[in-house]
């Protein structure tokens, strides 16, 4: 078994929140169907979730992946 360091798997618990909010609103927006209010409903919930994807959202544009840079000259 892999040893992820902490920013690795916020890493990927941010991309999974930033996929669902980019398919709710992908269905949203073709459709009209907004799958976290089917699931949680117009409430304090379904706050919570949006609230995560849009700092999910941050955090990705935020931290890129790699922060290696490799030097122009030697």
């Amino acid at each position: 078994m892999k040893n992820f360091t902490n920013s690795q798997n916020i890493r990927k618990i941010a991309w999974v929140l930033l996929i669902i909010g980019w398919l709710n609103r992908g269905l949203l927006w073709l459709f009209n169907f907004d799958v976290i209010a089917l699931i949680f409903g117009y409430g304090f919930f379904a706050r919570v979730i949006y609230t995560l994807v849009g700092l999910a959202t941050v955090y990705v544009l935020l931290y890129p992946a790699s922060k290696t840079h490799t030097p122009l000259r030697k």
